[in-house]
């Protein structure tokens, strides 16, 4: 018995995205299958960000006056009707398969919501390859250090029932915790499985990686995440899901043998890259 396709909505949080939305919004209409729904939550643009997205007919634009991501994402799910509830950077450019393999990946009953790295810029955009290695870093760090299966907020999805057992318990302040960090604790302590597909892949911009002031605020951040979560017990439960030690060490090596030179060398050409930035074009050198 072939089972019934599950219903998909794509939820976009925008605040004055106007270089990056137009090629986002080109991605998902080129996907292999559409998304049932896609919805542009507007927080308070004030650039060109909305008449772009008013262009596409399959966009559903809402307006969420509360600043923030938290409140942008939240009004996005609560609106969404689909099965699935995927969420996405506006800088984001999704392969052409995406939903398609979402849609596969929930297929799996078991499966609550799932996560996929991304194309990102190895390096600051002078120095042009790119990567997955720093979304995959981002997975092996935080699972080894919280010891639980983790969503990357940029490129993730939920099952809508699961969406509605977590919410209430969800962190309200962007400034607290890291929203995608949250939900996967409590997806966890209430025993709903997370999985990873490393082929659900998209291009995305970056940059923040590359900042050094971002980088201590985001690990100041999930400290906090995981400080608030270890103080209410939210992984206390008998359901819980984590991981086997043995899975937490390979994170551990994988993190020191490969992740750390890499983030080093990166941060290395992005402050190498900011000098020659403000070096002015054929300014005299000393002798």
């Amino acid at each position: 018995m072939q089972m019934k396709p599950l219903t998909l909505s794509l939820i976009i949080l925008v605040y004055n995205e106007e270089h990056h939305l137009k090629a986002c919004l080109d991605a998902i209409a080129a996907q292999t299958v559409m998304p049932e729904e896609v919805i542009v939550v507007d927080n308070n643009c004030t650039d060109g960000s909305m008449a772009i997205a008013r262009r596409y007919k399959f966009v559903k634009i809402i307006n969420q006056p509360i600043q923030g991501m938290i409140p942008s994402r939240n009004l996005g799910f609560n609106a969404a009707k689909g099965q699935i509830l995927a969420r996405i950077d506006a800088d984001a450019q999704l392969d052409p398969d995406w939903a398609e393999r979402l849609k596969t990946d929930f297929q799996d009953p078991t499966v609550q919501a799932v996560s996929g790295p991304a194309r990102t810029l190895t390096i600051p955009p002078s120095f042009r390859p790119h990567t997955r290695l720093w979304p995959i870093i981002y997975f092996w760090w935080t699972e080894a250090e919280f010891g639980i299966p983790i969503l990357w907020g940029a490129n993730m999805a939920i099952r809508s029932s699961a969406w509605k057992k977590i919410r209430d318990q969800a962190c309200l302040d962007d400034a607290m915790v890291h929203e995608d960090q949250d939900l996967s604790y409590l997806l966890a302590g209430k025993g709903l499985r997370v999985v990873r597909d490393n082929r659900l892949i998209m291009n995305t911009n970056g940059q923040t990686y590359h900042e050094w002031a971002k980088f201590v605020e985001y690990v100041q951040r999930r400290w906090r995440t995981r400080h608030m979560h270890t103080a209410k017990g939210t992984l206390q439960t008998p359901q819980t899901i984590r991981l086997h030690w043995w899975q937490r060490l390979a994170r551990y090596v994988a993190v020191i043998v490969i992740g750390m030179p890499f983030l080093i060398s990166s941060f290395v050409l992005g402050a190498f890259k900011a000098v020659i930035d403000v070096i002015p074009v054929g300014a005299p050198t000393k002798h």
